[in-house]
């Protein structure tokens, strides 16, 4: 039903293997995106270079395009592609996919050169993308009566409000802080059911623990992080980020630790996303800190979880579904396996130097230059097998 076949500029798009799934170019594009807005945001920040985006101030544009922009690519990717052998439906490809790529594109091309004015239209094509994005995955979704999976619809609801009230004024920072908050808890529900899967099928032997209780607590603690964060931004509930961070991040310790982490070590698609994962308890318990010392910004615990957990699970997700998917064996190359080590460099640098005081240039210039490792390895590492046909 959503496979539709067309002819645009004399291609046959839904025969194109870029668009046959949608890991393909939202997990490249995603990627391509995380290592050039990083350069083009210090080259501004650290230098003063002027940028030519009037429709947000350029601290917000940058966060916002590195959230909405970038982490929303991959989890589209991830959705896009997950959804069907979820419901065992056909995979959204063809034109379907590529309007919906093209509608996130325009979003993120618009802001350079377009006049304050015409802001409106920035906000209406950048809002648009996530409602798109539901739908195309409801309908799989509800047609097979996979009640399980209903939960990421009413999620990328919230996040679509988030997004919307990082365009107003006043709420910017307050939405920005909200999805990230909202994407850690799609972590949580993701990282639940693929980290055990994944550590099982990669690592014979193996026996990462679920338990039920501690797999609902873990739910429920972060759900209440994300709604103290959102309730902040009107109420100021600073006590309520503490003690519900702290719990969450208690929580997420003891699900990681009975996940066995220790037993994955030599195996590069597994540490890295324990690795990546881990920084979800750090970044809430600096959230947590951030309320109750004035020395500690809160950014340094939001950066936390936008650096160490969703760089560090995404690049170590992308590397491997893109292998599983394209058939090609498990086996990351040696530059995605420094690639892995260079986001944890990245995070460690960005939350460990500013939580003692230490802000330089040369903090934000290393911690850009060893994301732009991780993302542009990527990208070059990988435009072979997902620009074309998977192998047999």
């Amino acid at each position: 039903m959503l496979q539709w076949k067309s002819n645009f500029n004399g291609l046959r798009v839904a025969d194109t293997p870029f668009f046959s799934l949608g890991f393909r170019p939202f997990f490249w594009f995603g990627a391509l995106c995380a290592a050039l807005l990083v350069p083009v945001w210090l080259y501004h920040f650290v230098h003063g270079a002027p940028l030519s985006i009037e429709v947000m101030p350029t601290l917000y544009w940058h966060a916002h395009e590195m959230l909405f922009g970038f982490v929303v690519a991959i989890i589209a990717g991830f959705l896009l592609t997950a959804v069907p052998n979820w419901t065992g439906t056909k995979p959204v490809s063809g034109l379907p996919l590529l309007l919906l790529w093209l509608l996130w594109l325009l979003a993120r091309l618009l802001p350079f050169g377009l006049p304050e004015s015409w802001s409106l239209l920035w906000v209406v094509v950048d809002l648009a993308f996530i409602p798109a994005l539901a739908w195309l995955i409801a309908r799989p979704i509800l047609e097979t009566k996979n009640t399980r999976n209903l939960q990421f619809i009413p999620i990328l609801a919230i996040l679509m409000l988030c997004n919307l009230a990082s365009h107003i004024a006043d709420n910017a920072l307050s939405g920005i802080h909200s999805g990230i908050m909202v994407v850690v808890l799609i972590m949580t529900v993701v990282g639940g059911r693929v980290i055990p899967f994944f550590t099982q099928r990669g690592q014979p032997g193996t026996s990462p623990q679920v338990i039920r209780w501690l797999e609902w607590a873990v739910l429920i603690s972060t759900a209440a992080s994300v709604l103290a964060v959102v309730l902040n931004g009107v109420l100021n509930s600073g006590m309520l980020i503490v003690t519900c961070a702290i719990v969450a991040a208690t929580f997420h310790m003891l699900r990681w630790l009975c996940w066995k982490p220790w037993q994955v070590m030599a195996t590069p698609l597994l540490w890295s996303l324990f690795l990546g994962y881990v920084w979800i308890p750090i970044g809430l318990l600096f959230l947590a800190f951030s309320q109750l010392w004035p020395s500690i910004a809160p950014s340094i615990g939001y950066h936390g979880l936008a650096v160490g957990a969703m760089g560090g699970l995404i690049i170590a997700m992308i590397a491997r579904v893109s292998l599983g998917h394209t058939g090609r064996p498990l086996q990351p190359s040696g530059w995605m396996i420094a690639a892995f080590v260079c986001i944890q460099f990245a995070a460690l640098i960005r939350v460990w130097f500013p939580a003692f005081g230490v802000y330089s240039a040369w903090m934000y210039t290393a911690v850009g230059l060893f994301w732009v490792v991780v993302f542009a390895s990527f990208v070059a590492q990988y435009a072979g097998m997902l620009f074309r046909t998977r192998l047999p």
